[in-house]
């Protein structure tokens, strides 16, 4: 490789490597002609992907489908994507697979939008051939994240393998390695004449302007970026030119960075280009510095004290995160991944990242071992290899292991398919941390402690349910205020989401409504409407942050949160959750015959109790009812019920308007396990009294069952 980049033309090189990463191999001729006829479709999909799609002839519906992946691509998506490399392609229509690929429906970094974009090719397959059976995913660099993607994510369907060639296991921390990389290569070149990157505005300036992104490769072939590069480092100049600064430079940038000599350029076009579309894109984090170095050691005193350092913001950090890093909820999908040893852009330490994922009987992680680097260069046999061991596999075969891979090679050697075998079990490759290095960012994994109720003190008034359920979802309650110009004086919204490490993401949260109060009330009245997407993260305990993205007239926004309360005994102040006693009857509650509406019911370990009622008013509309109790032995008294109102969501939430109007009383009895009777007389006549039977809907982390009381 370092022969090759000294022969060749930069230029061509940068280009190359930065438009296409797909399986890259240079060539892949293919050793198989069709000897049976296929039918072809090719489109474009709602979302704007060109797709492609080959079905060989004799396939049924219930047969094997593969979706192919591409790589990287800076280009906008244009024209028909390939199905991969030839020898694979006719090795799986051979063996009576259809192939599927979608273009994606946006460049660089697409995921983002490449669930959609899956999900929409699944449609246009099952539309014109038919539902397949057995599913694999597959491709090479970018293209093997998005298969492992496909198997957590793909809807409606169950990917039953996967063969990632040379994945960026880690997801979308590879961008810390290219947001390093950049800001290492500003600290170091700041004071070289014409060294300087471009840079860009808007609070970003290591990221280029939109426009700058657009014109990418006139930079590259204007020379702009790369004079700037040789004229800081030398990397690419003959030898009699390069001076001892260019050569101290670059080695400072090689040695804190982990990126080798040979993938430089190659990197850096990723740190200036690829970075700047995934920073600036609207279909990505739209101008949101989602990355963070205030707290990496880079191990350079120089560095250290020289670099610009970055604060994320952490919802948008959280979306990049989402848009993609493996967390080991692939559903069962037997994974075969495989790496090139010297692979100096895509690490082979991502395979170590996916070894700490996946439990050893659903992966095999492989090592070539190369004399030259690469990304992955492997040769036609090794591939060939590797789709053969996993199809065994996953029709019920021995799995693959790094001695069956290089024999099923050797043996392909045999049979026409032909070059080097080099799975290599002696292969060990370096920490990830050597080019990804830890980022140490203060975060507070989402626990039975962060079960409560949250307000951002700038809005009080209105505030959150939170609670931490135990098979890594939450449930969350928004008690808040109609949109300016609705006829309602309060509104609610409510969703179950994911817990993600120190995140919950509710991909949908909804707005109950429609119904009346009291014995008005009909289950069959209320209507959920989606309201929007909300996401929240916790920098520490009692600490954190929400953004949403809803529908009209309640747009976007974000808050600032505080815990206002906790279950039992728990407390910032305690390492642990403390429930005992009758916190135990902590939850979420509702009458089975008012599916609908309901209550929210968190017990503190001094007797104090707080109840959020969500339900509706007698003449319509959405109404909540808040409450502070006391218990005793037998129940909870709520002597006064409160339901705030007078202003509205959003920009115009006015907190001096907000009026804690009294609603009534009421009292719960506990009753059998998981059962209380709830009596309750409102002030107001058209409210009335009654009485209703609520059964446990949600237990959160750390409340015991019945049993176990």
């Amino acid at each position: 490789m370092a022969q090759l980049l000294k022969a060749a033309n930069p230029l061509m090189i940068l280009r190359n490597h930065l438009i296409k990463l797909t399986v890259a191999v240079a060539t892949f001729a293919g050793l198989v002609t069709d000897a049976w006829s296929v039918t072809e479709q090719a489109g474009r999909t709602p979302s704007g992907a060109f797709y492609a799609i080959e079905v060989p002839d004799g396939w049924q519906p219930g047969d094997g489908l593969v979706l192919v992946n591409h790589g990287f691509d800076l280009q906008p998506p244009v024209g028909t994507p390939s199905l991969g490399p030839d020898v694979l392609k006719q090795r799986m229509l051979e063996q009576g697979y259809a192939l599927a690929a979608s273009s994606f429906s946006d460049r660089g970094w697409a995921l983002f939008s490449t669930d959609t974009d899956y999900a929409e090719l699944m449609t246009q397959f099952q539309a014109s051939f038919g539902e397949p059976g057995q599913i694999i995913a597959t491709g090479g660099s970018l293209g093997g994240i998005v298969a492992l993607q496909q198997a957590a994510q793909l809807q409606g369907n169950q990917v039953n393998g996967v063969y990632a060639l040379c994945p960026p296991a880690a997801g979308s921390r590879v961008w810390d390695q290219a947001f390093d990389l950049r800001l290492i290569y500003d600290a170091v070149c700041a004071d070289v004449s014409a060294g300087r990157l471009p840079s860009g505005g808007d609070g970003l300036p290591y990221a280029l302007d939109e426009s700058d992104i657009e014109d990418w490769e006139a930079w590259i072939d204007g020379g702009r970026a790369y004079t700037a590069i040789n004229r800081c480092t030398g990397i690419d100049l003959p030898d009699f030119l390069v001076s001892n600064g260019m050569e101290r430079r670059l080695n400072q940038i090689l040695g804190v960075s982990g990126v080798t000599r040979e993938f430089f350029i190659i990197n850096m076009a990723y740190a200036t280009f690829g970075l700047s579309d995934l920073l600036r894109s609207e279909q990505k984090l739209n101008g949101r510095p989602a990355l963070d170095n205030r707290f990496v050691d880079y191990g350079d005193a120089q560095i250290n004290q020289d670099i610009r350092r970055v604060q994320a913001d952490r919802l948008a950090a959280l979306d990049l995160k989402l848009n993609y890093s493996p967390r080991g909820d692939l559903r069962g999908a037997k994974v075969l991944s495989t790496h090139t040893s010297g692979d100096g852009l895509v690490v082979p330490g991502h395979q170590q990242v996916l070894r700490s994922l996946l439990p050893p009987e659903q992966l095999t992680s492989a090592y070539v071992n190369e004399d030259v680097p690469s990304h992955c260069g492997y040769s036609d046999a090794e591939l060939v290899a590797g789709w053969d061991e996993l199809r065994l596999w996953l029709d019920g075969g021995p799995q693959p292991t790094v001695g069956s891979l290089n024999a099923t090679c050797l043996g392909l050697n045999g049979s026409g398919v032909q070059g080097e075998c080099r799975y290599d079990a002696s292969v060990v490759a370096e920490p990830i941390e050597q080019t990804l290095r830890p980022r140490l960012l203060p975060s507070f994994p989402l626990q039975g402690r962060s079960t409560g109720l949250w307000f951002e003190p700038a809005s009080s008034g209105q505030g959150y349910v939170v609670e931490a359920l135990p098979d890594g979802r939450a449930v969350v309650a928004w008690f808040s205020f109609p949109a300016l110009g609705e006829d309602a004086d309060q509104a609610w919204f409510f969703g179950t989401g994911e817990i993600v490490d120190e995140a919950i993401v509710i991909d949908d949260m909804q707005r109950p409504d429609g119904a009346r109060f009291g014995n008005s009330f009909r289950p069959e009245d209320v209507q959920f409407t989606s309201w929007g997407r909300q996401t929240f993260v916790f920098t520490q305990c009692g600490v954190g942050e929400t953004g949403w993205s809803a529908v009209e007239p309640f747009a976007s926004g974000r808050q600032e949160l505080t815990q206002l309360t906790y279950l039992g005994g728990s407390s910032c102040a305690s390492s642990q959750t403390v429930i005992d006693g009758l916190a135990n009857w902590s939850g979420a509650w509702f009458d089975a015959a008012r599916s609908g509406e309901g209550a929210f019911v968190h017990i503190q370990d001094d007797g104090r109790v707080f109840m959020l009622w969500f339900t509706y008013r007698p003449e319509g509309g959405q109404a909540w009812i808040y409450g502070e109790g006391v218990v005793d032995a037998a129940g909870i008294t709520f002597n006064d019920l409160l339901r705030p109102v007078g202003t509205h969501f959003g920009a115009d939430f006015d907190a001096s308007q907000v009026r804690f109007e009294r609603w009534g009383q009421g009292r719960i009895e506990f009753g059998e396990c998981d059962q209380l009777t709830v009596s309750y007389a409102a002030d107001d006549a058209a409210w009335g009294s009654g009485e209703l039977q609520w059964g446990r809907l949600t237990r959160p982390q750390d409340v015991s069952d019945c049993a176990a009381r």
